[in-house]
């Protein structure tokens, strides 16, 4: 066997039937990616559009309570596809209206993002894995060997909860946590100011009337601009709510609130974050592409500016 040639052993893989579902646009990816998984012994079913995917899998879950097998071990998907692109890919997977795929694996590759950026994509869509492209044979495998043998585990957003009220506090922690959540507890502005600075949280969730706690919000919304902060209190007025929205915060609720109500809001604020972080970072790698090109040939701009 030469150097070069990698597998996966079909004796290890969990079971013969075990099939991938691929999405990507690009042509000479998807022969990339089915020779790859071609070595591993493994069934797949490639699409070029999310729309098309999503329509046969639709079908697949009608049988899924019968036949687990009519599911796939894991998904791959491109990020940039016309029409359903991955985020929204990505995120009608994890919806309610696809609830039997929600706890399929995620495999994202992109040629986009690189280092710390791929990390918030990967918490942002509530994938297993990332891999930049081109892809790196060795590393494809490794991760595809992990995901099947559920080594690899999805990143849970982690939250922070300013609440002094302790019952109502633990209430909270416990319906964030048996939705996947992190969640850690703060009684005061101080402990939530030292927990802030040495975590990065996702998203923060204050109670307004805590003593010290309106400054909160300026100093996390300064401190880390990205992190989606929820305002509680027990009288909001117009010009609260209004203050509020223009300071940063994503959305408020009033005491008394059910659990599951917050945590629908939060999962709408960090979806919104994700999805304007991604459109942020588009733009910037499509500037930083115009002006490589601009700077191998000059006339080119001569060409847009005539």
């Amino acid at each position: 066997m030469g150097k070069d040639t990698l597998c996966v052993r079909q004796e290890d893989l969990p079971h013969t039937s075990t099939f991938a579902v691929v999405v990507v646009n690009n042509e000479n990816l998807l022969k990339k990616l089915s020779d790859l998984l071609y070595k591993t012994g493994l069934k797949f079913h490639l699409y070029s559009s999310a729309e098309t995917a999503l329509a046969e899998m639709s079908a697949w879950a009608l049988t899924a309570g019968e036949d687990s097998s009519a599911l796939p071990a894991f998904i791959i998907t491109d990020i940039y596809m016309p029409g359903i692109d991955g985020w929204g890919f990505c995120h009608l997977l994890h919806s309610p209206e696809f609830e039997v795929f929600n706890h399929i694996p995620i495999l994202v590759v992109s040629a986009t993002f690189t280092g710390p950026e791929a990390d918030h994509i990967v918490s942002d869509l509530g994938a297993e894995a990332f891999l930049p492209l081109p892809i790196d044979d060795k590393r494809f495998f490794e991760q595809i060997q992990a995901i099947l043998h559920g080594k690899h585990i999805r990143s849970s957003l982690h939250v922070l909860l300013v609440e002094e009220n302790k019952a109502q506090a633990n209430n909270i922690q416990q319906a964030f946590t048996a939705h996947g959540y992190q969640v850690d507890i703060a009684s005061t502005a101080a402990i939530a100011k030292n927990l802030f600075l040495n975590t990065a949280y996702d998203a923060a969730v204050l109670d307004y009337h805590l003593p010290d706690g309106a400054p909160l919000l300026d100093s996390f919304r300064a401190l880390r601009s990205d992190c989606v902060c929820l305002i509680m209190t027990t009288a909001p007025s117009p010009e609260l709510a209004v203050d509020w929205i223009k300071r940063g915060a994503a959305a408020y609720l009033r005491k008394p609130f059910q659990a599951d109500y917050l945590i629908g809001l939060c999962k709408r604020a960090c979806r919104e974050r994700s999805m304007l972080r991604a459109q942020n970072l588009l733009e910037l790698r499509t500037r930083e592409l115009r002006d490589s090109e601009e700077r191998i040939d000059p006339s080119s701009t001569l060409a847009l500016t005539t």
